[in-house]
């Protein structure tokens, strides 16, 4: 009788853990409610976005500070190498938009063009570069002057290398091209096979890292112009 009873509570307890493992998370409340995403370091402390991507969240001390909100602000946001600025596209009730830079130790906010109907996000290199896009134009300015080139199509995402040497961009048909800044001669990088975008630098720019439109990631190595699948 003993060992029946200790049988049916072992079941009893393994059916409630059971039922506890089935209980599942209401995602329509959790896009609701929020949740972060992006998390990354700064000189200040963690930035990060929401789901919806309209604001720009500092944690620091454990507490939780909005710094920057504006339509899709929080979408594609970069921050400088030196963890010192974000670069964002403000755009204003009307559809225009900024490309701008928030500073974390002052809070001011530099816009780097007038208001335009398309820009694209500011990206920045290791020796002080800033790179980013006007119609169909790649702005690139450093402390002294601004390079542009014709790219003959829009491009939302631009990143520069880390160096400051090279800016990756998609054209229309979603194939990924890396433009040299010195010479303005551009390289496609992908195969034309399939779509692909939101294309990263590795932090030593030997290596540039991509996705197919579906979600198979991929990295190039720039020395050997050898890409596999991850």
């Amino acid at each position: 009788m003993k060992r029946q009873f200790i049988f049916a509570i072992c079941c009893l307890f393994l059916s409630l853990q059971f039922i506890q493992a089935q209980k599942t998370t209401d995602a329509y409340k959790a896009e609701t409610d929020r949740y972060f995403i992006h998390p990354t370091s700064t000189v200040s402390g963690i930035v990060a976005t929401d789901n919806f991507s309209n604001s720009i969240y500092l944690i620091q001390n454990n507490e939780l500070k909005e710094l920057l909100s504006s339509p899709g602000c929080g979408r594609y946001f970069s921050v400088s190498p030196d963890r010192s600025k974000i670069g964002f596209k403000q755009i204003s009730t009307d559809g225009s938009q900024v490309p701008a830079i928030y500073d974390l130790a002052t809070g001011s906010i530099s816009q780097l063009s007038a208001a335009t109907k398309l820009c694209g996000q500011p990206g920045f290199s290791t020796n002080g570069k800033i790179a980013f896009t006007i119609g169909n134009e790649l702005k690139v300015t450093d402390s002294n002057s601004v390079q542009t080139f014709d790219l003959g199509v829009y491009s939302n995402l631009a990143p520069i290398s880390p160096d400051g040497n090279q800016v990756i961009y998609n054209n229309d048909k979603d194939q990924l091209f890396i433009i040299d800044l010195a010479s303005g001669q551009a390289e496609q990088i992908t195969d034309g096979k399939c779509g692909y975008a939101y294309p990263q630098w590795s932090p030593d720019g030997n290596k540039v890292e991509y996705s197919t439109l579906s979600g198979n990631i991929l990295i190039r190595d720039n020395s050997t112009g050898t890409t596999y699948t991850i």
